[in-house]
């Protein structure tokens, strides 16, 4: 169900992703899974609400073509959910991407999601140095479905 709903959410952006959708693409599949992994307890709509999160989490750099990306990637992930119905989790996915960065541990409303969601991306974006506890092996195998293929240089040559 995952697999699908993240291709359904980021494959109208194709080509304005580009050259980089790919790459794109399997972090969106990385960090999701990571995610679901971290949480504490998954509830029923938490793997819809991670794939919506992580599909739209970096894609203003794209869309609004800058790497200040937070809120215009809030704003297509807005338009997401208004499309399908489902603007009574807006405030939450908003979190989730707002707080994806924060560099201290986040406590808030929503805190399941929106902690393990921004521990998932600073796992994949530091390919695993800081783990918060996901077991190496699960890393590899993570890495093998959905390789890197340039993401984090991809990152660091945006911004």
């Amino acid at each position: 169900m995952m697999n699908q709903l993240i291709e359904k959410i980021i494959s109208p952006y194709k080509s304005i992703i580009g050259k980089d959708y790919l790459a794109y693409k399997n972090h969106v599949h990385r960090i999701s899974f990571l995610t679901l992994k971290l949480k504490r307890k998954v509830e029923k709509d938490d793997i819809e609400k991670i794939a919506i999160a992580a599909g739209h989490h970096d894609i203003g750099i794209w869309t609004a073509k800058t790497f200040d990306y937070l809120e215009p990637s809030i704003k297509t992930a807005k338009k997401y959910l208004t499309e399908n119905n489902l603007e009574k989790w807006t405030d939450e996915i908003s979190l989730i991407i707002d707080m994806h960065h924060k560099r201290s541990v986040y406590k808030g409303k929503y805190s399941d999601n929106v902690e393990s969601f921004r521990r998932a991306d600073f796992i994949d974006i530091t390919r695993g140095k800081k783990d918060f506890g996901v077991y190496s092996e699960v890393l590899k195998k993570n890495y093998e479905n959905y390789p890197m293929l340039g993401f984090r240089s991809l990152i660091l040559k945006k911004s």
